[in-house]
Order: structure tokens, then C-alpha cells, then sequence
């Protein structure tokens, strides 16, 4: 980090946020604030109120800190550029003083990757949100990053296509936010993930104009010119560099859609029809299994794991599509029609969180994914090394993304701290939880995420798990392409020796 931003003022990490790194900056220099105020007018934003709301973003133990009015890392301000322009000039300018920029869109991710663990700027991306091109000859639409996902979908039904992109928080989160963690739609069986839609981007970056400050990779459908670079950045969570336009490819509406709904005798059997579906080229646009608690939670069903399936396409795909999964489901019986209904209906309702914090429970969600020979032991494993921490109350999953190879475990979890209330008790509980449901799923073979990213609470996971080589690739693209280390320090790719610049997180035991 710069001189000029070791010798700003400089705040506790405990007053500054819970989990603020110990170099977090209290103030903006005079030429950043002022050459900021200058260049974006009223969209900078530097109020106490704007900063506070932008300490968070949608990590779920930041809502349990929130409760009890506390946040997890302040910012000194927030800008909002309106171009790609805009962009690279306030990057220039944080770069020229040492100021670190946290990208944030729709703040929606849920492992604390907006959060501002060194202060600095909240590079804010949602007016830059238009739809700005749909090539119909070759099925591919140009976007800017700050679009929400609801608005994107929008516009293009209009012209008769779809992305086919539908996350949990499709409401508010942005393109440039899928992209930079690897999201996943409710309806990748059939469309994919982010990256499968990818064509191409714009990216500014945090270097000097004279070096080379923007990366343009152009739309293509596929390449063998040297190492695919761009892949670089899917996943990277804006410590490489700012998205500022991408196109994706697209797929036509679907003329009709329809629903089935399954149940087996145990997750395991439901699993195994899951993976037969998967192998025999069976791939409806979602495809859910859920295990008996999920399953009773949900449906009000016992003793049984209940499938959800909906296809998409012309009529006669999605009949072709629903028989075949009767046929290949074995041993499966036909579960209450109404399910497939209740889940499109309730499928992005999130207030049991709140109605679990208010009650003083801690909760969330670890996704992992596992080829097909270990995801079942997966699923065991790590339920049962998060029941085993003290406090835990339960534990359940269900299986949300299936391919060929293997299918995404999505689990959930409540619990309370040893202390009843003490936000310090149940910090610790959700730490360990964390820490042994990734230290189980890498024993398992599995990876550590599937699509909700790496952030703050997989950070110490990501740095053990992945192997060395792996880490010095990524530090050492960071210092090329961001040589100040001013974007999203103190997450992947950031040194792991700097405590300096650390979050303050995960806390200490007992």
C-alpha cells in the first residue's frame, strides 16, 4: 500500500467495522475527495448514512451484527461513475494516492466480497446499466455491468430472447457481480452458469494510462490464441480489475414451460436419479433435490426427499423431457403436483433469515460441488461436521446443479453462540461452523464453492486449500495488473502475510 495512505488517519478496526482491517482509512486525502466531487458532482457520496449503508453487503452474519447496530466495514465514500471513462479516472486517481476501491453493484454476494475491509472507495456500478446491443444473427447481447438482473430479463423478453440467468437474488444483483463471482442461475441445467455465457468484456484497471489501463476481449465464441486470459477474471471479485461492459449469449424465449414433482425414499436414491438423468443427456432447466429436512420444511412432506423439476422449450421438448425423467427416476413416486408451483412462487423469498435473526439464531449457506463418487459422502461429512459444533441446530441440503460429471451440494445451517445474544459467541460458533464444513468438504474431495464465491468467510479456506503454485499465479497477476494493491485488498490474491491489511476476521476462540 502507498505511502500517502499509511499516513491518513487511521480508525480501530472495532469502531471502524467487525471485521475492518487494522490499516482500515479513516478519511479520504484532500485530492482524492476533491477530485472526485469534481469529476462525479452529486454522485459522490461521502453522508455517514451512505457509508454505513455500504459497510455491508448481503453476508448473512452481517445482518446478525446489524440487528445489534453494528457493521462490518466502513468506507470513506462512495462513487458512482456513469461510463467506462468515469471508471478509469477514478481509478487512476485512488491509484495515484494509494486509495483502495471496492467494486460493488447490487451488493447482493453473500461471503462479504463488497465489503470494505481497508475503507477507501465503494466504486458503485449501477448507473451503468443499459442494455446496449442484441445481435439477433449471432444470439449474443452487449450489456453494461451495473444492469440488474430483473431489468436485464426484462428487456430482453421484449425482443424475444432470454438469458436464462436467474439467481436467488436476481433482483438485486448486477451482471457485473455474476461475473465477477461465478454465479449460478436457478435454471442452469439448462443455460449454464455466467461463465458458459460469457463472450466477451471490457476491463479498466488500476494502472497507469501509459501501461495499459483497460483489457478488451472481444466477443468470440472460442479460441485457442495462447491461455484463455479472460477466464482470469471470472471469479476474480474485483481485485484484478472493473468490468465495464460484457456481451452473453442469449437463447430464444421458451414457448412453454411445465413441472414435475418426485419423491424418493432417501436423499441418496434421489442423488443416483439425479446423476442418471444428468449421464443420459436428461437436462430440465431446473432440477432440485432436496433431503427429508429440507424437504419437510418446504413441502410438509416426511420420511421422503422430494425432487422439483421444470423444463422449458417448445411443447413437445418439455414432454419429451418430463417422461424421460419419469422413466429414468426409478422407484421414485409422483409427488404433490402443487410443489413445482409453491417453489416458482417462493423461490426467491429470503425473509427466514430475518425471522432467524430476530429470534437470536445465526444462519447460512455453504455451496459446494463434488464429482458424482463423492457427493453423497459430501453430504454426509459435512452435515455432520457442522451438527457436531457446539450450538449447532441443524444442518440440511439440497442438490441444485447437476452435470455429467458431478452436482452442486447447497447446504443450510442454524446455530447460536455459547453465550445466548453475545454477537462475540455466535461470531465464533458461525467461524467454526464455516471452518469445518470446509475443512470436510476439501477431506471429501469436493470444491469449497460452487457459485457464491470466496469473499471474507472462505478466505482462510481458499488460502489453505488451494495449492501454492495456484495462489502465486494469482498474487502475481494481481501485482502486475493492480501494482498499488488498491482493489478489494485484503481478499484472494492479496498477500497473506500483510496483517496490516487483513480482515479482522475469522475471531479468535477461546
Amino acid at each position: 500500500m502507498s505511502t500517502a495512505m499509511q499516513g491518513s488517519n487511521r480508525v480501530s478496526p472495532r469502531s471502524a467495522g467487525r471485521v475492518a482491517a487494522r490499516g482500515h482509512l479513516a478519511a479520504l486525502p484532500d485530492p482524492v475527495s476533491d477530485g472526485l466531487r469534481q469529476l462525479l458532482r452529486d454522485d459522490f457520496v461521502a453522508s455517514d448514512e451512505a457509508c454505513r449503508q455500504h459497510a455491508n453487503d448481503w453476508w448473512p452474519i452481517t445482518k446478525v451484527w446489524a440487528s445489534e447496530g453494528e457493521v462490518a466495514s466502513i468506507p470513506a465514500a462512495i462513487a458512482r461513475p456513469g461510463s467506462a471513462d468515469e471508471v478509469r479516472s477514478v481509478l487512476d486517481l485512488c491509484r495515484q494516492h494509494g486509495v483502495p476501491v471496492v467494486t460493488s453493484g447490487g451488493r447482493s454476494g453473500v461471503c462479504g466480497q463488497a465489503v470494505p475491509v481497508l475503507g477507501g472507495v465503494v466504486l458503485e456500478t449501477t448507473r451503468l446499466n443499459r442494455l446496449l446491443e442484441v445481435d439477433e444473427t449471432s444470439m449474443c447481447a452487449t450489456v453494461e455491468p451495473g444492469i440488474f438482473g430483473h431489468k436485464l430479463e426484462a428487456d430482453l423478453r421484449r425482443h424475444g430472447y432470454t438469458l436464462g440467468h436467474y439467481p436467488q437474488s436476481i433482483e438485486i444483483s448486477t451482471v457485473g457481480g455474476w461475473i465477477a463471482c461465478r454465479s449460478a442461475g436457478q435454471l442452469s441445467n439448462k443455460y449454464g452458469k455466467i461463465e458458459d455465457m460469457v463472450l466477451g468484456f471490457d476491463v479498466a484497471l488500476a494502472r497507469p494510462e501509459e501501461q495499459g489501463d483497460v483489457i478488451s476481449f472481444p466477443a468470440i465464441p472460442a479460441t485457442a490464441a495462447g491461455p484463455d486470459l479472460r477466464r482470469a477474471f471470472l471469479g476474480s471479485e474485483g481485485v484484478l480489475g472493473v468490468i465495464t461492459q460484457a456481451t452473453l449469449a442469449i437463447s430464444h424465449a421458451p414457448e412453454s414451460s411445465d413441472g414435475l414433482a418426485l419423491t424418493f425414499n432417501n436423499f441418496e436414491s434421489g442423488l443416483d436419479a439425479m446423476r442418471r438423468a444428468s449421464q443420459a443427456g436428461v437436462s430440465p432447466a431446473a432440477m432440485r433435490l432436496y433431503d427429508p429436512d429440507e424437504t419437510a420444511r418446504h413441502f410438509g412432506a416426511s420420511d421422503c426427499a422430494a425432487m422439483i423439476c421444470v423444463a422449458e422449450g417448445s411443447s413437445d421438448e418439455v414432454a419429451a423431457q418430463l417422461k424421460d425423467l419419469r422413466r429414468i427416476a426409478l422407484g421414485a413416486e409422483q409427488g404433490d403436483p402443487r410443489w413445482v408451483a409453491h417453489w416458482l412462487e417462493t423461490r426467491n423469498d429470503v425473509s427466514a433469515l430475518d425471522i432467524a435473526i430476530e429470534r437470536g439464531l445465526v444462519v447460512d449457506t455453504i455451496e459446494v460441488a463434488a464429482l458424482w463418487r463423492d457427493v453423497a459422502s459430501t453430504y454426509g461429512a459435512i452435515r455432520q461436521a457442522i451438527l457436531e459444533i457446539p450450538g449447532a441446530m441443524m444442518a440440511s441440503a439440497h442438490s441444485s446443479h447437476a452435470y455429467s460429471s458431478g452436482a452442486c451440494l447447497y447446504f443450510t445451517f442454524v446455530g447460536v453462540g455459547d453465550a445466548g445474544s453475545d454477537l462475540d459467541a455466535k461470531d465464533r460458533f458461525y467461524a467454526s461452523a464455516w471452518s469445518a464444513a470446509m475443512e470436510a468438504a476439501h477431506a471429501a474431495g469436493a470444491t469449497i464453492s460452487h457459485h457464491h464465491g470466496i469473499g471474507i468467510v472462505r478466505l482462510n479456506a481458499f488460502n489453505t486449500y488451494t495449492s501454492q503454485a495456484e495462489r502465486d499465479m494469482l498474487r502475481a497477476l494481481k501485482r502486475e495488473l493492480d501494482p498499488m494493491n488498491i482493489l478489494n485488498p485484503g481478499k484472494i490474491g492479496s498477500p497473506e502475510d500483510e496483517e496490516r491489511s487483513s480482515p479482522n476476521w475469522p475471531p479468535i476462540s477461546d
